[in-house]
Order: structure tokens, then sequence, then C-alpha cells
């Protein structure tokens, strides 16, 4: 907003300060506003503008001498922030919550950092190729209006873990770091090492060391190994298991090599 400060009130010897009004006429670019009073609304002005008001007082029966001020109305900087909806899977929007003067401004220049790295003039949309999963992205926009700058503040985002973070050893937590990119940090916890005939699989510096073997007991006329996590009969020589009962063994005795009989 616009607003008048009278540092110095008139003074008049025939009555007090009281019995002395002002009287406010304003100017935008020379041409007459139309507005009086001392405050004129922020909505009322634009970027680029020339604004002047006079100030005479008035004690009821004459005007005073006037008195002016002047001033150019500067870009208001907007409020910006990252817009990341899939995350580094999708490209990503330096959008605007409150757009100050970017619409009275003549040029608007949209700037990206990724991580580290050196800070780029770019457009308002930066490509998902150009991100990874985990990294600190921030941005902000510059308006341009004749010899006037004005820049948002920087608004950041730290991308969510994604596939890319993924370590070959389920043995690391699933987390970005907070300083941005993926975390290192090895857990220790039950895992699974991919042989389903292994029990009590544990994490160990970050590596998923095997435990003990399953156990399959023997039945009768058989032996039993582990087959995909199922305990699974060997019959012996000349038997053979018809019923498919591991408790019952190999029950069927046969000198010949073949199918069950129906």
């Amino acid at each position: 907003d616009l607003l008048v400060v009278v540092e110095e009130p008139a003074e008049d010897p025939d009555r007090d300060a009281t019995g002395i009004a002002n009287v406010f006429q304003w100017y935008v670019d020379g041409e007459l506003a139309g507005i009086e009073g001392a405050l004129v609304d922020a909505s009322l002005t634009r970027a680029g503008e020339v604004w002047s008001v006079t100030v005479r007082a008035y004690d009821g029966f004459a005007l005073g001498p006037q008195v002016e001020a002047e001033v150019n109305i500067g870009l208001a900087g907007p409020t910006v922030f990252v817009s990341a909806p899939l995350g580094a899977d999708g490209d990503l929007t330096c959008a605007v919550s409150e757009a100050g003067s970017l619409e009275q401004a003549t040029e608007a220049s949209w700037y990206w950092t990724i991580g580290d790295g050196a800070e780029v003039k770019t457009t308002k949309e930066l490509q998902s190729d150009a991100v990874s999963h985990c990294d600190w992205v921030s941005c902000r926009v510059e308006l341009s209006l004749g010899d006037d700058l004005v820049s948002s503040e920087p608004s950041s985002l730290l991308l969510p873990y994604g596939a890319d973070c993924e370590a070959e050893s389920p043995c690391f937590e699933k987390l970005c770091a907070e300083g941005g990119g993926c975390s290192a940090v090895a857990i220790e916890e039950a895992c699974e090492d991919g042989d389903a005939c292994t029990v009590g699989d544990t994490c160990v510096e970050g590596a998923c060391i095997s435990g003990e073997a399953l156990a399959c007991e023997a039945a009768d006329n058989a032996a039993a190994t582990c087959v995909d996590g199922e305990c699974e009969l060997v019959c012996e020589p000349g038997w053979l298991d018809c019923d498919e009962d591991y408790e019952s063994g190999c029950e069927l005795e046969s000198p010949e090599e073949g199918p069950c009989p129906e």
C-alpha cells in the first residue's frame, strides 16, 4: 500500500491542530488518479508506474501551500515452490503460489539448482531425465522491468527414494540421506538370501548371510532333501512314492523303475 505520512503538521495561529485537515490528491504517471485520502491500496498500483501525491492543509476557510511526494512502484517478488507429484519419475515445475509482479515484468527468468551443482538458467519446467531419486532440487524466478530487478526466495525439495537408489544387497536402509543422495547405512535385521532352503538369514555389515539349511527328516525307504523351500522325498532304489504323502515315505516296493500303478 501507499501511505502518506505528514511528518510536520501545518500550524495555524488562529486555531489548534484539531481544527486543521489535510487534503490529499493522488496522480499516477502525471494523470489524476481520482483517489483522495492518505492511503492507496496496493491492488491499484502496478510495477513501473510513478505515483505522486499533493497535500494541502485546510482550516475551514482557506487552503495552505501545497507539498508533494513521489514514488516509483517497484517489482514485487513472487512466491514459488517445487512441484514434483511423481518425484524423480516425472517432470518438475517451479510453481507459483503468489504471483507478485509476475504479469507486469517484461522478463521472467527461471533458475534451477540440483544438489551441489551450479545454478542453471532454464525454463519453468525441469525434465525428469535431469534429476535422480533423493536429489535436493531448488528453484527461483527472477523478474525484470527496465532497471528494476527482483527475485523470489528459493524453494527446495528433497526428491523421494526410488529405484535408482536400490542396492544389490537388501541390507541397506531404503531412505534418502539427509543432505541428499541415496543412503548407504547398513542395517542389522533378518533378510532373505534368495535361497528358500535356508532359514534365519541375517544382515551382517551390509551383506545378507545365509542361515542354517532347512532340515528335512527322512521317511521310510527314502531320504529327504529341500527343493524350493519344501521337503521332498528321494526314494531308495526299488521303492516308489505313489500316494505323494511325505509322512508315509516310499510305500511301494517295485523292482522296476516306472510310474506307480493305477
